[in-house]
This record gives structure tokens, sequence and C-alpha cells, in this order.
């Protein structure tokens, strides 16, 4: 090498890093292949803003027409219809679809349709264009604007509750109003308070259920199960029901372990209920002997 020059060293190659953006439901940063494509919606780097690990939790047709709002995407009754034929042949074989009962294999299709709509989405895409302000407005929000019609028959249809304040659909609201009035029925409420308490126990008592079936149906872990129910016992005890008057003629029984739980930690023991057991053979002889036992003077059998 001639004097005075020297040997230039290579620059660093620049480090290109794959696209990423954050999943607005789950909020984990993911690559952009790990969502579903949306060419149209520019806002969002062309793709969902839901992830496919969501999508792929997603249990009733109501939560994919939740997705497709949410998602912008305008829904297609036509496309459910199609995947829903698609699922039928998938499951024409299926075993355990096969050999269970008219409720379960409704279920079973259900979510086999819904792993059929994403084969579909792209070929009948359609972009939703929504009216100015409408952006930030969410499915159940657009549910009960009357934007979206929702199907009358369809009992996953969440609506708003201005008693229990949220969104229900038809059987948890039952759950809710069947769980306060009993508790009503039980207790007397003296004050707001006490009435409010009865609302949120209500809500956690559905949600605890919720997260105990889920767990069993292998799409929760215990520890949610395990939060569920503490939260309930943490409501149940300040709420302390079991202080409260009962009404006149009402069972005095336990009815859960949560309550047998507030009783045992308020009281210090735990109540025992009289068993009253229909009188027998053996109940009407030894009441005959006391006679002969009264008469030879002893002080029982």
């Amino acid at each position: 090498m001639p004097r005075g020059v020297t040997e230039s060293k290579p620059r660093p190659q620049k480090v290109v890093r794959p696209p990423k953006k954050t999943c607005k439901r789950c909020g984990q940063s993911k690559l952009l292949t790990d969502f579903y494509s949306n060419p149209e919606w520019t806002e969002e780097k062309g793709v969902d803003s839901w992830c496919k690990s969501c999508y792929s939790k997603l249990m009733s047709k109501d939560n994919v027409r939740e997705y497709f709002w949410e998602n912008r995407r305008e829904w297609s009754e036509d496309m459910w219809n199609i995947a829903s034929r698609s699922a039928e042949k998938r499951l024409a074989s299926n075993v355990v679809y096969n050999q269970s009962n008219e409720a379960k294999r409704k279920v079973l299709m259900e979510r086999a349709t819904i792993q059929c709509i994403p084969m579909l989405m792209e070929k009948h895409y359609k972009f939703m264009k929504l009216n100015p302000g409408e952006e930030h407005v969410h499915y159940v929000e657009a549910v009960t604007m009357g934007k979206i019609l929702a199907e009358p028959d369809d009992p996953n249809i969440k609506r708003y509750s201005e008693f229990f304040n949220g969104y229900f659909n038809q059987r948890e609201l039952e759950y809710l109003t069947n769980y306060y009035n009993k508790l009503e029925e039980d207790f007397t409420f003296d004050n707001e308070n006490l009435r409010d308490y009865a609302k949120k126990c209500a809500r956690a008592s559905l949600q605890a259920d919720k997260a105990q079936d889920d767990f069993a149906a292998g799409r929760g872990s215990f520890a949610d199960v395990k939060d569920a129910l503490a939260q309930f016992d943490m409501l149940s005890k300040s709420a302390n029901f079991a202080a409260c008057k009962r009404k006149t003629g009402e069972s005095s029984g336990l009815t859960c372990w949560s309550e047998t739980t507030l009783y045992l930690e308020t009281h210090g023991y735990c109540k025992e209920n009289k068993v009253e057991w229909p009188e027998d053979d053996v109940d009407r002889v030894v009441k005959a002997l006391q006679h002969t036992v009264k008469a030879l003077g002893l002080d029982s059998v």
C-alpha cells in the first residue's frame, strides 16, 4: 500500500428490523405478519388492529361481528353462511361432533365456522368507512346506538343494563337478575350501599363462574379462577351480608363456600343447622320403650 494512504474500514451495515405494531386487543407489540391484511386501512399500516392470536380466541358469531366492526371490515352474512357450510363439511367425519348432543354440536359448529372465516376475509374484503366521530365508537356502543342491526334471536348480543351498570348478553343478565333477587329475598337492604354491594357481588359471582367455565374448557388459567374467586370473597366480606337482618320466614342456611367462610371469619365458628330426620320404626320402638323405662324408674334406655 502506498505511503500516506490509509486503508478504509468497511462501514457497518444498518440492521433492518421488521416492522411492528401494537395489538389494540391484547396490547402486545407484534410483527405485521401477525395481523390479517387490511389494505385500505392505512392508519393501521394496512393490517387489522387486532392480532391473529386475538382472533383465534373468539368464541361466538357475535365476537366475530365485533372483530369486523373494531377492524373496519363490513360484515357479510353471506360470508358467515359460506364459512358455516365449510365447517359442516369439516365436522362431518369428526367423532366428537357426531357423538355430542344437539347443544354441544351447535357450539362446535359455531367455533368451526369462526375458524373458516379468515380464509374468506380476503376474498370478501370490503373496508368499512365510518362517519366522522364514529372512529372511536366500540362495538357494544354501536349496537346500542342502532348502527349495527342485532339479530333478534341471538342471545349473545350484549346490551347495556342501567341497573347493573354494564353490557351483558341475555344469559348473563338473567344470571345477575336471579342472583340479586335471591339476595333481596333473603336479606333486608336498609340502604343504597347494601343494594350496590349486592349488584357488585352478583357481577363478581358471574365473573367467577365464567372464569371456572373458561378454565374447564381450556381457555383460561387457574390464576384467573383464583383472582375471580378472591374478588368475589372480598366483596362478600365487605358487604357483610352475614350481619344483615334476614327477612321473616326465610332460610338461615348458608348457600355457598364463600358465605361459609365469611360466617366463620365473622363469628369465629361455623354455623350448624339441625337436621330433622323422618321418624322410622326404630324411633317408634324407642319412644314406646320410654313408658317401660319410666315405670321401672330408670333414667334412660
